[in-house]
C-alpha cells in the first residue's frame, strides 16, 4: 500500500498543460479510461452507481461493484477517474466527492 502523502496526484507542466504521473512509480505515461459515478437525486438520498468507459458504454453498478465502496460515501455525489500506469501497471483512483458544501479530492489505490 502506498503512503497517503505519496498518493497526491503529481503532474508536470508541458506548454501550460499537465502530465499526470503515476503515484506509485512516477512515470508519466498514464491513462484514465474509465469513470465511476455515485449520484444522488437529492442530499442523503439513496445512491445510484454507474460507470462510463472509453468506448462510451454506460453500465449501472451495484454498491459492491463500485470501487472504494467500503469507505463512506458522503452526502452527495462522487466521481472516480480510474488511472492506470503503462510502466508498472498500477491502478489508482482520483476521487472527487461532494460533502456538506465542499468537494473533497483524493488519490487512492486499492492495495
Amino acid at each position: 500500500m502506498l503512503n497517503p502523502k505519496e498518493l497526491m496526484l503529481a503532474s508536470t507542466s508541458v506548454s501550460g498543460e499537465y502530465l499526470t504521473e503515476c503515484p506509485a512509480c512516477g512515470w508519466e505515461c498514464t491513462h484514465f479510461d474509465k469513470v465511476f459515478a455515485l449520484v444522488r437525486f437529492r442530499e442523503d438520498a439513496e445512491p445510484r452507481y454507474m460507470s462510463l468507459d472509453h468506448r462510451g458504454v454506460v453500465e449501472p453498478l451495484t454498491k459492491e461493484q463500485y470501487p472504494l465502496s467500503s469507505r463512506g460515501t458522503g452526502r452527495r455525489h462522487e466521481f472516480l477517474l480510474e488511472g492506470r500506469c503503462e510502466a508498472c501497471e498500477k491502478v489508482w483512483y482520483e476521487s472527487f466527492r461532494q460533502h456538506k458544501g465542499t468537494t473533497l479530492r483524493n488519490t487512492t489505490d486499492l492495495d
